[in-house]
């Protein structure tokens, strides 16, 4: 009888072993917490255009607690580095001037950037099969009138024998021609070099290529036309982010080759797409560029201190009054 009594848990026993379990799940949990409060989320949209970051990313010194995360859009990673969702991210300048009239903003650091080898690319849409001689009659998105882009294909045309008033010219932002090209809604653009590696990842074709072209006019700011990605990160991010920085400048001595094929093992690109086009570089944010969100930051003061003068004043109005 006292043998088979042995066999069941007491209550003291029970109620000790549920402590120890509540406990140890508890310790576990706080771990988890603390393990991704140190963690240094990095945002990105997994464009090819980030062969810095890829190439960091690859490097012995990339420590364990550094992580990519991907979002759809710079205006999502501009939003989660304000909301404090990410610590770091690489953000398009476009995308980086709007957010930067939001609240928060002066908790950002612009820290470098990444750019691409200006240019001029007509994109064909896929299936088509067009050259530059073809485009009688087609629709071709282009930026604006004034786009020095726009001009030295005009020019390039006239001199395949194509007159340009042929040709249905559709005016719209670079960012929207490549899914207009996929909606079949226009049948090629003529855009900047830095879309060429995407068109030819979605199935596109480019028959027409002019790398000798400098950015500068109204269309495109010199400041902001070969950069397509700004490094931005949060105040308390800075001293993380110094690692990131570092690798993404060794990224300017690796071998080409290699770089490559680390983008294309990231992104999906075939590595002889790749071999077809420059690669990109990063660097450290210039005055120039620093000074367009540091004017910012002035008129922001400005701004505040005017309407602080005003309800002031309205106060005083308000109480005499009264």
């Amino acid at each position: 009888m006292s043998a088979i009594k042995s066999n069941f848990i007491t209550p003291k026993t029970l109620f000790a072993l549920v402590f120890i379990a509540i406990v140890a799940l508890i310790f576990i949990v706080f771990i988890s917490i603390k393990r991704n409060s140190d963690e240094i989320r990095i945002g990105n949209t997994g464009s090819p255009l980030l062969a810095p970051l890829y190439y960091a990313e690859k490097s012995p010194e990339w420590r364990g607690n550094y992580r990519l995360v991907q979002l759809a859009t710079s205006a999502d990673q501009g939003y989660s580095l304000l909301s404090g969702d990410l610590d770091v991210a690489f953000i398009e300048p476009s995308k980086a001037l709007l957010i930067r009239k939001l609240p928060g903003f002066s908790e950002l650091d612009v820290i470098g950037k990444i750019t691409y080898p200006y240019g001029a690319v007509l994109v064909v849409r896929k299936g088509l099969n067009l050259k530059i001689q073809d485009l009688d009659g087609r629709r071709v998105a282009a930026s604006e009138s004034t786009c020095r882009l726009y001009h030295a294909f005009l020019a390039d045309l006239k001199q395949f024998g194509v007159d340009p008033q042929h040709v249905k010219f559709e005016f719209m932002p670079f960012d929207a021609m490549i899914p207009a090209l996929e909606s079949g809604t226009i049948d090629a653009a003529i855009t900047r070099g830095s879309y060429s590696v995407l068109a030819r990842k979605l199935g596109h074709t480019i028959p027409y290529l002019q790398w000798d072209i400098a950015a500068g006019d109204e269309c495109c700011p010199a400041i902001i036309a070969q950069t397509e990605f700004l490094l931005v990160a949060r105040h308390d991010a800075r001293r993380a982010s110094e690692l990131i920085t570092k690798l993404c400048l060794e990224s300017a001595k690796a071998d080409p080759g290699t770089v490559r094929k680390i983008v294309s093992g990231a992104t999906g690109i075939p590595l002889d797409t790749l071999e077809s086009f420059p690669l990109p570089s990063f660097s450290l944010a210039d005055k120039p560029l620093l000074q367009l969100f540091e004017d910012h930051e002035k008129e922001e003061a400005e701004e505040k201190s005017k309407h602080g003068s005003i309800r002031k004043e309205r106060s005083v109005i308000d109480y005499a009054q009264w």
